[in-house]
């Protein structure tokens, strides 16, 4: 079997890696930004390699490239054990207040796997930033899930499964833990229910169904003393 996942030339291999590629995304701890912006790798012997950062996170960013460019990037094309992670110098911009601000940071490349039938994706884990740089990335994360957000808390105006945030906001289940979490801790949200299903639901709105309930039993009650007191 061919063990190579730049190669397409078995379907099985091909397989299996794009399922390596999934596991490797269940596995990163920190909210990802999607960006799409080119970037540039230097390798150890000054190689120099052009690319795509297609997310980044507090901890790293994914590379993604062609296969050719994934033959440069990492000749051996095999399993990238945990001691030997190659290092590279990677530089890109990134939007903030309107002005592009460059990145530079060296990184561990941490794994590499088939994103799809054209593209190779690589995980790189940052080791060590430019002096100030670390401060641009945590902004730009911290900016732009703000408005994520915003946008979930707004989708939960009624009970919401898990399920239904994923479908609704297009994102992974531990995305959706993570931002349920963060709602959670700043009194935004709450969750309910059983090992069967739990349900999410902003604040205010589960106080206003708590009220209007009240209001109903209120209601029934005045009308069962009504009714008594005619009996």
């Amino acid at each position: 079997m061919n063990s190579d996942p730049r190669q397409s030339g078995n379907s099985s291999s091909a397989s299996t890696q794009t399922h390596m590629f999934e596991v490797y995304e269940s596995k990163r701890k920190y909210p990802r930004i999607i960006i799409d912006t080119p970037v540039f790798i230097k390798k150890s012997k000054g190689e120099l390699i052009s690319a795509i950062v297609h997310d980044i996170s507090l901890d790293g960013l994914q590379i993604r490239c062609d296969r050719e460019t994934a033959q440069k990037l990492h000749p051996s094309g095999i399993y990238i054990k945990e001691s030997k992670r190659p290092k590279v110098d990677v530089s890109f911009s990134l939007s903030l207040d309107g002005v592009n601000e460059t990145v530079s940071v060296n990184c561990q490349i941490y794994y590499l796997a088939v994103a799809s039938d054209d593209e190779i994706a690589f995980g790189m884990v940052f080791s060590k930033f430019k002096t100030g740089n670390a401060s641009l990335v945590d902004r730009f994360i911290m900016e732009s899930i703000m408005p994520v957000d915003d946008k979930v808390r707004s989708f939960l105006e009624k009970p919401r499964t898990q399920r239904e945030i994923s479908k609704h906001m297009e994102m992974q289940g531990t995305e959706v833990v993570e931002i349920l979490d963060r709602l959670r801790i700043k009194g935004d949200v709450i969750s309910y229910g059983s090992d069967s299903g739990f349900r999410h639901l902003k604040l205010s709105s589960s106080l206003e169904l708590i009220f209007n309930k009240l209001a109903k039993i209120e209601k029934r009650i005045s009308r069962l003393e009504k009714s008594l007191k005619k009996a």
